[in-house]
């Protein structure tokens, strides 16, 4: 009879938490200097192109309600990000030059 020393069951997806030690993958990007007609639809349908959106938040002044020109697209995949930030970083939309970085959560 033999027996065989098995490797510990590996996760299918990593949970990112409080208590996370690794470097946290970048997959957050942040516009900035965005034209005030520019829409949750426009941004999702711009971004879409170079990867899977997962959330989209525009940021608004919260007295006045006015768009602050500052926008946060959450990407499935650190790719679609990274390939965002290339192609769209001081590139023309709606006639303003826009500002696109990466951050993390």
């Amino acid at each position: 009879k033999r027996t065989y020393l098995l490797p510990p069951p590996t996760p299918t997806t990593t949970q990112f938490d409080e208590y996370y030690v690794g470097s946290v993958p970048l997959k957050e990007v942040t516009f900035a200097r965005l034209n005030d007609n520019v829409k949750e639809a426009f941004l999702a349908e711009m971004c879409r192109k170079f990867g899977d959106v997962e959330e989209i938040e525009i940021l608004y002044n919260p007295k006045n309600k006015k768009h602050l020109g500052l926008a946060k697209v959450v990407f499935t995949s650190t790719r679609g990000a990274k390939e965002t930030v290339k192609n769209l970083h001081n590139t023309s939309v709606m006639g303003n030059v826009i500002h696109a970085q990466l951050d993390i959560k």
